[in-house]
Order: structure tokens, then sequence, then C-alpha cells
């Protein structure tokens, strides 16, 4: 159940969720959580829905991805065609009847709050491959088709770490911002998928932000001052990598999840033109669960098999574990603890650095912050006596600095 207060704002949300929720309940989606009833009580506002198993951020933490068997692909391709259909739907209101099963657009729609935790998970069997649904309409609109593509709303009311550039600053958003949250979503979908852990990648994004060192969220993209006092968006650092090394590895080889990792790289455009619209990542997924079901017909380990040789190949191709130098661009090492290791398959890693400029007659210092594991915690940071280093540069390095991994 959600309980909207009697507030005069609250009263305002509950309507527009009631509004939307009543809509689509007149053609429902498999992937969309129904609601079963609405009402009033002692001034506050109820909507009362089906009881969830998890939200989906849950049910990554909780659960183990499946297997890379079959089942197990098939299941976890046919759970994002279904949310990609599902937004369509919102984004692309019909009403089919039998007399015109493809009507034009009734009314165009956003969620305005794609996130995992508004992705609810149902089993219809504990253990059992289970049901995303997108829910929680509280931040959508509906407005009549063929109007202008800006949302009614003048401020975006969604969640930080998942909203898309364009929303800075209160900018109104249109269906593009939608795609974007599914982007980050499916991207979360992948590292759990492939590592069965994606809190870390959210630990990793709160690195750095771009126009504040000292303010940290778990945001895909971070904002970057130029020196006439404008500012430009980018993929963070760590989304890069994460998206470079799902190609590189997880994905490499195996076409059905090469196609996948793409389509993610063009929800997660900077640009809003530049973003796949939802029919078309539909018809991209389609494509997908019908090129899983033909290769698995044969082999139900297809897939499995094929992750395993990148897994092995991966392992061959690991840094070395103690006595390493970092490099850095101009050539001039320094020592690094005998504690790190760094999982990279092209024995390079982009880490962040906070540049402090010195006097002109002396050199410049970066201080560089690594991004890895430790020996004793892979999931924490290196120790505090050695997660920072001074690495003098001949000439100002550029953000984010790159160097290399090499034995002694």
């Amino acid at each position: 159940m959600k309980r909207f207060p009697g507030r005069q704002r609250d009263r305002l949300n509950f309507e527009r969720e009631k509004d939307m929720l009543t809509a689509l309940a007149n053609n429902p989606h498999e992937h969309i959580v129904p609601h079963i009833t609405t009402w009033s009580q002692f001034g506050d506002f109820h909507i009362l829905y089906p009881k969830a198993r998890y939200d989906l951020r849950g049910f990554m933490v909780t659960n183990q991805p499946p297997r890379l068997d079959e089942n197990g692909t098939m299941w976890f391709m046919k759970q994002l065609h279904g949310l990609a259909d599902a937004l369509m739907k919102v984004h692309h209101y019909k009403r089919p009847t039998t007399a015109n099963p493809h009507p034009e657009d009734e009314l165009w729609g956003c969620h305005h709050d794609i996130k995992p935790e508004n992705i609810l998970v149902f089993e219809n069997k504990p253990n059992t491959h289970p049901l995303f649904k997108i829910g929680d309409f509280g931040c959508g609109s509906f407005r009549p088709a063929k109007q202008n593509g800006v949302s009614e709303l003048t401020t975006v009311v969604g969640t930080k770490a998942y909203m898309a550039p364009e929303g800075r600053h209160g900018r109104p958003v249109s269906r593009p911002f939608d795609m974007w949250g599914l982007g980050c979503v499916f991207l979360e979908l992948l590292e759990w998928f492939f590592d069965g852990d994606s809190s870390k990648f959210s630990d990793e994004r709160g690195v750095y932000t771009g126009m504040n060192p000292r303010i940290s969220d778990d945001g895909f993209w971070q904002e970057d001052h130029q020196l006439n006092g404008k500012s430009t968006c980018r993929l963070k650092t760590s989304v890069s990598n994460k998206i470079q090394d799902l190609e590189a590895v997880n994905c490499l080889g195996i076409k059905p999840f090469e196609r996948l990792i793409s389509a993610v790289r063009r929800l997660l455009h900077i640009e809003p033109d530049g973003r796949l619209k939802a029919a078309e990542l539909v018809e991209i997924l389609g494509g997908i669960v019908e090129e899983v079901k033909e290769q698995t017909e044969t082999n139900r380990f297809f897939y499995k098999n094929l992750h395993e040789r990148n897994s092995r190949k991966r392992e061959n191709d690991l840094g070395p574990q103690g006595g390493e130098s970092l490099e850095s661009q101009d050539g001039k090492s320094t020592e690094v603890s005998s504690r790190s290791y760094f999982l990279s398959i092209s024995r390079k890693i982009i880490v962040a650095c906070s540049r402090e400029e010195l006097p002109a007659d002396s050199s410049t210092v970066d201080t560089v912050m690594l991004m890895t594991a430790t020996a004793d915690n892979p999931r924490d940071g290196l120790s505090a006596d050695s997660n920072k280093l001074q690495v003098s540069a001949s000439s100002p390095a550029k953000y984010p600095m790159q160097i290399e991994v090499e034995s002694r």
C-alpha cells in the first residue's frame, strides 16, 4: 500500500498517479504493476498494490544470478524486453480494439523515475524465475498525443542518481529522460548477471563527480566546468570503464550480449536526441530473445561455454599481484603497495585525479586516487596508508589520467 499525506502537494501526486494507473488499467501490461484500488481516509490518500517479493535493488542484493544456460539467459533477456515494452506502453499509450488493433497514440507519457527501487519483482513460486514490473508512477504524467514533446513538468522530481543530464538545474524533460534511467538499470543488471554484485559499482560511481571533488554521488554522469564558465556533461569514468569491461570480457564474442551492451551504450548517450527510443529498444531486444532461442536449441550451455572461455582469457590477462610500479604518461614511475592488485584485462586502469597547480617555476603534481581493490578485502579501496600517491609530471595531466601496471 502507498500512502499520500493530506498536504496539497501530496494530493496532486496522488491524483497524477491515480490517473496514470487508471489509464493503464484499461489496457494492462504484464510488466507494469497494476493497482487494486484507491481511496481516501481521514484526509490521507491511499493506493493498494499487489504485494511484491522484492524491489529490483533488494532482488540483486539477495539473489545470485541465474546460470548462463538456456533457461537463465532466456529469462534475463525476456525481463529486459518486458521492461522496455512496458515503458513503450507508457510513452505511446493506445487503446487497441478488435476493429482497430493498431490505433494511433492517444496519450504520450513519461515515468520520470526509472530506477531499481521502482521496478518490483514478483514470484509465482519461491526461487523460480521471477517477473520484473515497473511501478510507482507518482512522478509520471500523461498528456494528449501530438502535443509538444516536452513534459508538462517544469522541474524534475525523479531520483538524482538515475537522473539524465538534461534534468540538471530543473530543466524540463521528455521521454528520453526515461530511456536514460532504463539504461542505468540495464547496466546494473548486467553487472549483477555476470559478477553477482552490483553494489560495488555504486561505490565506484561515487568516487568523484567532476565539478567538486568534495561532493560525491553515485550518478552515472558528471558535469565539468570549462574555462569560459560553461559546463559540459560526460559519463563518469567508472561508467565508461564498466561498459568497456563488459564489451571486452563478459560480452566478447557472445552476440546477444554484444548487441545488448551496444544498446546500453546508446541509451546512455549524453544528448537526449542520441538515445534509443523505446520502440527501437523493444525491436533490438525482441531480436535478441529470438537469437537466444535459436542458439540454445541445440546446445543449452552455448553461452556458458563462451563466457567460461572469456573468463579464462581474463585470468591470463590479469596484472601482477605484487612488487608493481605505476608509470605515468611521461614515463616516470612510483612504487605501489604490494598489497594492491589490478583486475584489468588491458593492463591499463583509469584513475581519478585531482590536480593542484604549483607556481609556474615548479612541476605540476597530481594526486592520484587508485580505484582498485586490496588483497585483504576486494570490495574496499586501497588501505589508508596507500590510497594516495604523488606522481610528478612534466606537464599538466588531463583528467582522467591513464597509467600502466608493470612487473618488476
